[in-house]
């Protein structure tokens, strides 16, 4: 078991400082569900800082405070100084360590798809962003390399029918990783299984 114990103390939000080396950023329209969500229900979960009061979790509800002019707030503070590596671990953990996935058939029945919107949901992440008429695979439409933009990438979400399906997928690209050990990625294994067949 750890050694550092939190406690919850009330600061000023001006005395939080952000984290310069915050891998997570903050686009505008989910500060915007945030800053709505502060407005509907106030600040439900404290912020996390270090003992010198570099925000480790918190900086898009701390920006919010400060647009809303909220001058103070809930935040744990560890028992002693985080070393960098710990404080670098935990600002990831915190933002990826989540526990949990949305059951999107639950929230389809319970929701329409307004309120799931106005909570922050995208068309992507419920699944109808992509159609045929916005994303066509056939040949006809094939975008030659030397027009497409140089740093465009494309993120797939996979359902299997069964576990079977899944197990073979893992399978399949384990198999890749030690057909292809110089690669860093999934894309570049299985792009260079298709060109081998």
């Amino acid at each position: 078991m750890s050694d550092i114990q939190w406690t919850i103390r009330k600061v000023k939000v001006s005395d939080l400082l952000e984290y310069e080396h915050n891998p997570r950023t903050l686009s505008d329209s989910k500060l915007k569900h945030l800053e709505d969500s502060i407005k509907k229900f106030g600040v439900a979960e404290p912020l996390v800082a270090n003992s010198n009061n570099v925000i480790c979790g918190g900086h898009g509800r701390r920006r919010i405070l400060m647009r809303l002019n909220i001058k103070e707030v809930d935040c744990y503070y560890p028992n002693r100084q985080l070393d960098s590596k710990e404080f670098d671990e935990l600002n990831i953990r915190l933002n990826k360590n989540t526990a949990g996935s949305f059951d999107y058939d639950m929230l389809g029945n319970r929701f329409d798809m307004s309120e799931l919107s106005e909570m922050g949901f995208t068309d992507f992440d419920l699944g109808i962003a992509v159609t045929e008429d916005t994303f066509d695979m056939s040949d006809d439409e094939y975008v030659p390399e030397e027009t497409r933009s140089q740093n465009s990438i494309v993120s797939y979400a996979l359902v299997f029918d069964n576990v079977e399906q899944q197990t073979r997928f893992y399978e399949f690209l384990s198999e890749l990783k030690q057909k292809y050990p110089d690669t860093e990625t999934h894309a570049e294994r299985i792009d260079l299984w298709l060109k081998a067949k």
